[in-house]
């Protein structure tokens, strides 16, 4: 068995792995005489077969006699023996299951050198002989040379059987593994998907961590059908069913995923309570349906989707009509409702319309899937003739199938509403727009918004939905770079003040936060966002549910005024709010403003997998500039966490997704192609990138936010290269012109990260100079303004080039300092590319006199553990324990400065180089990684 599969190629979960090599190890004692009794209990489709066959192929190959049985519901054991001859002296291999008690009841005392291995599938149908078996093989166990390895489910193990291995246990002549559900970091593995991907949660939390029904879920169709393999053991299961207990099972499955009644299946069946009552003991008895307090439930949801697969579908019209007519006369909900007329409306009756109109405009806000299908279902029925009706069901499902993420589909739907019926309310009008700007269809949004505000903002008491308009025209501005329209906070206010909404308010006041910051007045800004968060704080998640724009204004106003802690947290919450509601229109905006904020605070690995399912969700919808911007920002993370990602593909796609977009922020994915060329060593084509997209050198078309930043870019190539770049338009190329420019910039804005990036500016040039001290100190001042805005990847970048600048000016403790913490950070944000940038800064001579430090010993073991090799193979090879491996291996990160075994082959690398032949550094190799 290798560490991961067993002899079926299958994964195995981690959990289990070590149960497994336990489990085999026992084939070793048997080889030596000792017998014993393993009782694995689990769920269905947990893996107990799986191990069962895993033991018996190594037994096979060990050379013992194996017997394998199977045991099925009433017909007794069926046992296949895989091992030709008799497993045990004296007693011939039974040719009938049925006899399989009697053979290994009479097992005789041991003969020879015979040892044998029995397995036993599914003991919990092995009747009351099963406890009778078990009662004399553990008296026999510690006599007769056998491993006997038996599964069952928990659930459904007889009190009998119950009470014999749990004795057995206590005596210790029964071993108990139980397998319970995968952890979500074993589902990751099993899958081959990351641990953080939104789709592979999702998949764990519906298989409630079972392998079998994950790996169904995984690989089931686009319409939810599982594959044959995965359907047919729980198939076979339910194959077994009596009749009545078949009507039930159809019945639950029926009647929802949620739990149900004892009288609601009585109901759909028309059995009448007794039958029921006795159908449905027979379904517990099996664990196919579970009691849930008074109720019941499926034991798993995938079970009742099978069940309800293999059902007729005239049986299930006819189920659902019965289900709704019964929970009806029990005033049961419309969504409770609705969930069964649409199953059953062949033969509409009168007042489904209206149960389907009122279901699908309470699941508006919570459910917009379901809300669509109810509306569709009721449109269906209704008359052509009833316009009213027809018109508020088409604006139902239009703004459910828009915020569903089908944005192209939902954008014809609110077409044709506003062709057919001109006067529609704000808030569609507003919908209506916000699928125009994440369609990029940013003309016709704006035309569209500026003719409805002109028909409501001159009236004395415009209504409360028209800020839903100012909201997604003032973001329809900020996309471009400009801050709302003249007067449209001040009529946001006033409108919302008028009607006493504070919701409404904490919204208005998001878009004058968000506008001051585009208008580089921070303080305004600062205090504006301060307000609205503070109101919006206090709603629930189910009032911003219905504005979630406001949140989605605010978290992207506070990311602008470098508020990168409070925008997480917005972001974050606006994001749980719209996977909780099913709010895809907006979900991959709110990921990708995440995904902005985990880089700029320094976590570029969690930027990357939050920018890739944004990018994911938004292609889906057709969303190309979210998508587009996200390629970006997932380029920009891969970049900063792992040096040797592919990230030039990665950012070169999304410059051409927004190949021709000249909307404001379209502009940063060449700047993060820039990024990611500097990175990878390609000054050159970095500095081409940001003059081509900044429209020259004074790069006047760039948004003033990404200015500084590419100043300092600039201002570090200047230095990195000794010269100043060719630009006939612009003469002024020295790094001094660059910081400049960057200090212009940023006493414009008055950013404290802008004041940071000149400030580093000013040291590439000040270093390029040769005034080393005054370089110094503006490294050090930058490093404590990123760090005052939580930019800590920035603080780490800004300490190196300060550690280098040090080194070079001869002041080695000051060096060695800001190293140090540099190291720190990069390691706290788990930056792959910083720590080797840092790695490279070290001196030779500084790790040799680290080294030094080390006793010879732990010379020996970080020479070996340098080399690659595992702890228990040095532990083997020194004649020592893991543990003490562990402890100097703990003693020599601490005396080295280090963390991690990557850090100690690099630091023996440079210590080795000083020693034998290094690899000489290029000139200017110090300027180069300090350049950022």
């Amino acid at each position: 068995m290798t560490s991961g599969t067993i002899d079926s190629g299958i994964p195995i979960p981690a959990s289990q792995r070590m149960e497994m090599e336990s489990l085999l190890s026992t084939l070793v004692a048997l080889k030596g005489g000792r017998g014993r009794i393993i009782e694995i209990a689990g769920a269905p489709g947990t893996g107990k077969s799986r191990i069962l066959a895993a033991i018996s192929a190594r037994a096979q190959r060990m050379g013992f006699a194996v017997l394998n049985a199977h045991y099925a519901e009433s017909v007794g054991p069926e046992n296949i023996p895989v091992h030709g001859g008799s497993p045990f002296s004296g007693a011939p291999v039974p040719t009938n299951g049925r006899l399989l008690h009697e053979a290994l009841g009479a097992l005789p005392s041991p003969a020879g050198d015979c040892r044998a291995v029995v397995l036993l599938d599914d003991f919990h149908w092995s009747g009351r002989g099963g406890a009778d078996l078990l009662e004399q093989l553990m008296r026999r166990t510690a006599v007769v040379p056998l491993l006997l390895v038996l599964t069952h489910r928990p659930k459904q193990l007889p009190p009998a059987l119950r009470s014999v291995l749990a004795r057995g246990v206590e005596q210790g002549t029964v071993q108990r593994v139980d397998l319970g559900p995968l952890a979500p970091a074993e589902s990751a593995r099993i899958l081959g998907m990351p641990a953080s991907d939104a789709r592979l949660l999702e998949l764990h939390r519906l298989s409630q961590g079972v392998p079998l029904f994950l790996l169904a879920l995984a690989e089931s169709g686009p319409d939810g059908a599982v594959q044959e393999r995965y359907a047919a053991p729980v198939l076979a299961e339910i194959a077994r069913l009596g009749p009545d207990e078949l009507a039930a099972a159809r019945a639950a499955a029926l009647l929802g995923g949620r739990s149900f009644d004892l009288e609601s299946i009585a109901a759909v069946t028309e059995f009448g309570v007794p039958r029921t009552v006795e159908a449905l003991d027979g379904l517990l008895q099996r664990d196919i349906l579970r009691a849930v307090g008074i109720r019941l439930s499926y034991r798993h949801p995938l079970l009742r989707r099978l069940v309800g697969q293999e059902t007729d579908p005239a049986w299930l019209a006819a189920g659902h009509r019965k289900a709704a007519v019964h929970l009806a006369a029990r005033a049961a909900s419309a969504t409770e409702l609705a969930a069964h007329l649409e199953h059953c409306l062949g033969d509409p009756l009168p007042g489904d319309v209206e149960i389907l109109h009122r279901a699908a405009s309470e699941a508006l806000l919570t459910d917009p899937q379901s809300a669509a299908r109810w509306a569709r279902a009721a449109l269906d029925i209704t008359p052509a003739e009833d316009d009213g009706p027809r018109r508020a069901l088409t604006t139902i499902l239009a703004t459910a199938v828009a915020t569903g993420g089908l944005l192209e589909a939902g954008r014809d739907l609110l077409h044709a509403l506003r062709s057919e019926h001109e006067a529609l309310s704000p808030a569609t009008i507003a919908l209506y727009a916000q699928v125009e700007v994440l369609l990029c269809n940013h003309a016709e949004a704006g035309a569209l918004l500026g003719a409805e505000l002109a028909r409501w903002e001159h009236l004395p008491e415009p209504p409360l939905e028209t800020v839903e308009m100012i909201v997604v025209e003032s973001l329809l501005a900020a996309i471009d770079g400009r801050p709302p329209a003249p007067g449209r906070i001040e009529l946001a206010l006033r409108i919302a003040r008028s009607h006493r909404s504070e919701l409404t308010e904490a919204g208005a006041l998001a878009l004058q936060g968000l506008g001051a910051a585009l208008e580089n007045r921070m303080d305004a800004a600062t205090a504006a966002l301060a307000d609205a968060a503070a109101l919006i704080d206090r709603f629930t998640d189910l009032d911003l549910a219905a504005h979630l724009p406001y949140l989605t204004a605010l978290a992207w106003g506070e990311a602008l005024a470098c508020e990168f802690h409070s925008a997480q947290r917005h972001f974050a919450r606006g994001t749980a709010i719209a996977r909780k509601h099913g709010r895809r229109d907006l979900l991959p905006v709110l990921l990708l403003g995440l995904a902005v904020t985990h880089l700029q605070i320094g976590r570029p690995s969690v930027s990357r997998e939050l920018a890739r399912e944004a990018g994911t969700l938004a292609q889906e919808s057709k969303a190309r500039h979210v998508w587009g911007f996200a390629l970006a920002v997932e380029a920009l993370g891969a970049a900063w966490a792992e040096p040797e990602q592919d990230t030039i593909r990665l950012a070169e796609k999304a410059v051409t997704v927004l190949q021709g977009d000249r909307f404001h922020w379209a502009l940063a994915a060449p700047l993060a192609l820039a990024t990611v060329a500097r990175l990878r060593g390609d000054r050159r084509r970095a500095v081409m990138l940001i003059f081509d997209t900044g429209g020259g050198p004074a790069l006047e078309e760039l948004p003033s936010v990404l200015r500084p930043r590419s100043f300092q870019l600039l201002a570090g190539a200047v230095m990195e290269s000794g010269r100043p770049f060719s630009a006939p338009a612009d003469p002024v190329q020295t790094s001094d012109g660059w910081a400049s420019r960057a200090e212009e910039v940023a006493r414009v804005t008055g950013r404290a990260s802008h004041r940071a990036h000149a400030g580093i500016a000013r040291g590439h040039a000040l270093r390029t100079r040769g005034e080393l001290e005054a370089a110094l100190d503006s490294y050090r001042t930058a490093a404590f303004l990123f760090s005052s805005v939580g930019m800590t990847r920035e603080q780490a970048l800004a300490l190196m080039a300060g550690a280098s600048c040090a080194s070079a000016a001869g002041r080695a403790d000051d060096a060695a300092s800001m190293l140090q913490f540099a190291d720190e950070l990069a390691h706290r944000i788990d930056s792959e590319t910083i720590v080797g940038f840092l790695q490279h800064l070290r001196a030779p001579e500084t790790d040799s006199l680290a080294m030094a430090e080390l006793t010879p010993r732990e010379r020996e073991i970080a020479t070996m553990a340098g080399d690659g090799r595992k702890t228990r193979d040095i532990a083997r090879q020194l004649s020592v324990s893991p543990r003490t491996v562990e402890v100097h291996l703990s003693r020599i990160y601490r005396k080295l400065n280090i963390d991690s075994r990557t850090s100690l082959a690099l630091l023996l690398a440079g210590a080795a180089g000083q020693s034998g032949s290094p690899a000489p550094r290029a000139a200017g190799d110090e300027h180069r990684v300090g350049a950022w």
